[in-house]
Parts: structure tokens; C-alpha cells; sequence
């Protein structure tokens, strides 16, 4: 397996969190579950399409494609080799990219074009083409001017979503809306609007994100069968609460997920790993 990420040009470091690159071979078909992580992805596969299945449904993926936010993990059907790069965008840029409510793409992907409405002829092609030739930093040169003709300067309510969802990143989801009220200088009922309308979620949802996501890796290396201890130092006042918030994020319950073998989100390095800056 190899993951790697490459971070943008400075000019685009305020949307734009990283480009990445994933390949994997497997053996035979292999359902893995994919979670939700609060940013927003353009992927392109170069190699063998999964299929996605939601509540049992299972879906062609396409080649390229850009989506909204999932709000509930959802499994993936991988088999062969699969071959994929992506552009991953900070939670608060989806009003600088989305023509449209951010809240009308979750759960979806859709083709780029049709999202962005613009058309680049024969660019898809070119894109696999160098990427199957391993030419990442050559594709990353081509789509960054394109990225910053996409996005939209922002307005007042986007700097207020940039500023909040910052906030509650460096907390990890730690942090009362009351303390985000507070410094913000703004009143709760305004910062839900602007989140709700600006990032298709609300506040409440994403702080909790942020506090599960992590969790979910930290639970597979933990002992099985010890759950209460696990909730208690992850700041859970009892175990059913945990298990809760657990299944609502996860889109199952904590032991079924340590059950699973999901080499695309519990790699040790896929989250962790440094990114690599441009040569």
C-alpha cells in the first residue's frame, strides 16, 4: 500500500489542505468502510473503480467525481488494483467551490464538470494518463491554476465559517458552541445559520465528527471487549452515549467496526503521514 500527500502552492493553502495519492492492490473483493472526516474531496480514479454501498445498495463510482460531505460512513467495494488521486479541500471552502447550497451535494457524487460547470475537453484523459505514468507533480502543476479560477472570493459569512470550523479543529471537537459564541463575537443562532446554510451540517454534527473520527482509529488498536474504559478516556460519561454517537458517525457500533478490516482508513500512515512539500 502507499499513501501520499503533496501540499499546494501558497496561493491555494487556504482551500486547498493537500492533493493526495492512494494505491492499493487486492487480492479478491473487499468491502471496506469509507468515514466521514469534515473535508470535502475531488478524486479521480486512474485504476480499478470500487462500487459504494449504502444501507445495502451498491453503487458504480465514478471516474472522476466531486461530492458533498458524507454524514454517515458508508462501505466501498474494492477489488484489483486501485489506483486514485484526490484534492482535498478544508471543511470551511465548500462555499468558495460549490455553485450551489452545500447541504444539495451530501451524500452525492457527481461528475466535476457538471459541479463546477466548466468544461476542460480531453483534461480527464490527459489526468489518467499522467497518473498511470506516476507524473503526480505534473497533474498537480496542470489543476492548480484551474483550482484557483474555480474558486469564489469570500464573502463576510465565509470568513465567519472558516474562522469557526478553525476553532473547533484545533479544539478536536472539544469546544462548546457557547465558547465559539463567545469568541466569535457572534450569537449562536447566526453561526448555525451560516454553518448550516455555508456547510450542509450543522455546528453540533461537525464538532462531533471531529471528536469521532479519530476515535475510530484509536478504537481498532484498542482492546477488545473494554469499551467502557474507552469511552471514559475519550470523554464519554458512560459507554452507551459513546456507542451512540459511535454508530451515528460510524454507520455502525464500535464493535463491529473492530471486527473490520479496513485497510483504506485504518492504515497507520494514511492519517498521520507528513505531507511531502512540492521539489
Amino acid at each position: 500500500m502507499a499513501y501520499r500527500e503533496y501540499l499546494p502552492h501558497p496561493a491555494l493553502s487556504h482551500a486547498v489542505r493537500c492533493f493526495w495519492v492512494f494505491e492499493h492492490d487486492y487480492a479478491g473483493p473487499r468491502l471496506e468502510r469509507m468515514l466521514p472526516d469534515g473535508h470535502i474531496d475531488w478524486v479521480l480514479h486512474y485504476g480499478a473503480r470500487p462500487t459504494i454501498r449504502v444501507d445495502g445498495t451498491e453503487v458504480s463510482k465514478r471516474s472522476a467525481f466531486m461530492g458533498g460531505h458524507l454524514l454517515r460512513g458508508v462501505q466501498l467495494c474494492f477489488s484489483g488494483s486501485l489506483r486514485s488521486f484526490g484534492i482535498k479541500f478544508y471543511p470551511w471552502a465548500a462555499p468558495l467551490i460549490y455553485p450551489m447550497p452545500a447541504a444539495d451535494l451530501n451524500h452525492r457524487r457527481e461528475p466535476v464538470a457538471d459541479i463546477l460547470r466548466v468544461r476542460s475537453p480531453g483534461l480527464e484523459d490527459w489526468l489518467i494518463n499522467e497518473l498511470s505514468e506516476g507524473r503526480f507533480r505534473a497533474v498537480i502543476r496542470r489543476l492548480e491554476p484551474l483550482i484557483a479560477a474555480w474558486l469564489s472570493p469570500p464573502d463576510a459569512r465565509d470568513r465567519l465559517l472558516h474562522g469557526v470550523c478553525s476553532m473547533a479543529m484545533a479544539a478536536a471537537g472539544q469546544l462548546r458552541v457557547a465558547e465559539i459564541e463567545r469568541r466569535s463575537g457572534y450569537s449562536r443562532r447566526y453561526i448555525e445559520r451560516v454553518f448550516s446554510e455555508k456547510r450542509g451540517m450543522s455546528l453540533k454534527y461537525f464538532l462531533r465528527l471531529l471528536r469521532l473520527r479519530p476515535l475510530a482509529q484509536q478504537l481498532v488498536q484498542a482492546t477488545r471487549g473494554h469499551l467502557a474504559d474507552f469511552a471514559l478516556s475519550a470523554g464519554y460519561s458512560d459507554q452507551a452515549h459513546f456507542c451512540r454517537d459511535f454508530a451515528a458517525i460510524v454507520g455502525v457500533s464500535p464493535t463491529r467496526y473492530q471486527a473490520e478490516q479496513n485497510v483504506y482508513v485504518n492504515h497507520d500512515s494514511l492519517w498521520t503521514q507528513d505531507s511531502i512539500p512540492e521539489a
